[in-house]
This record gives structure tokens, sequence and C-alpha cells, in this order.
């Protein structure tokens, strides 16, 4: 069968553009993360209180076969002499009480937009999986595709 141009050279180059995905999804994270991390940086900071934790184990999928941990965390913090109630959701499960007193950082023109250490934590840990996981990937296709690549013969 004779194949096309493009055919021919996407069957050559799909390790390449797997690779380009995923780094390209590595980098956007990256961009993501960083952004929140100046952000609290920029924000003004203040103490919150916790108001509510709600620690649950949620099940998706079509099963339920797939579950992860969440905590659900209320806080009462003053801003500007206003004061404001938010929930944020967290992955896993936090050792925080009701009564507990949090560091936040929330934006001055928008003070309803709120930032903890905990949720730049996570964001941070989810990137270095990530970054390992194309890391073992690209090594594993360095160590092991050679020797395949040496033997293989263009059509």
């Amino acid at each position: 069968m004779d194949k096309t141009g493009n055919e021919k050279w996407l069957k050559r180059n799909w390790l390449k553009l797997y690779f380009a995905f995923i780094i390209l999804i590595l980098i956007m994270l990256s961009i993501g993360t960083v952004w929140n991390f100046i952000s609290y940086a920029k924000g003004e900071k203040t103490e919150a209180v916790v108001t509510e934790v709600i620690n649950k184990r949620v099940s998706s999928g079509a099963r339920k076969q797939t579950s992860y941990k969440v905590t659900k965390v209320k806080i009462r913090y003053s801003a500007d002499g206003t004061e404001y109630n938010r929930e944020i959701k967290l992955q896993g499960w936090y050792k925080l009480r009701e009564g507990d007193s949090l560091k936040i950082s929330y934006d001055p023109e928008d003070p309803e937009k709120v930032i903890i250490p905990q949720k730049l934590h996570e964001l941070l840990k989810y990137d270095i999986l990530w970054g390992l996981f194309v890391g073992v990937q690209l090594g594993l296709v360095i160590k092991y595709g050679r020797k395949k690549n040496d033997k293989r013969v263009d059509e």
C-alpha cells in the first residue's frame, strides 16, 4: 500500500508529538502554579479562622470505582473592615480543626479571591508528580528507544 507523505511523517514522529504534548501540559500547569505563588506573594496577608472542616471521600466513574479524599474548609476573615466567609476545597485530608488560625492572602481589589498556603503546596506537589511522570517516560524512551531505532529501516 502506498502511504501519503503525512502518514509516513506521523508514523515516524508520533513519539515526538506525544512528548511535545505532555511537555506543553507540564508547562501550562507550571505557569498556573507560578501565577498562584505570585498572587499569594502580591496579595494582602491576614489571619483567617477555620469555621468548619469537612473531610469526605468522593467517588467517581460509571461504577464509582475511583475515589479520592477531599477537605472542604470554611474560613472567616476580615479585609478592609468587611468580614468574609469562604469555602476552599483541597485535595486530600488536612489536619485542620474548627477554630484553627490560617494565614491567607487575598486580592486587595477583590477580597473574595483567597489563596491559602495549603493550596499552593497541593499545586506544587502535582507539578512535581507530573514532571516526574514526564521525566521517567522520556528517560525510558531515550534508554530503550535508541536500540530499537538503530535497527529500524524506513519504508
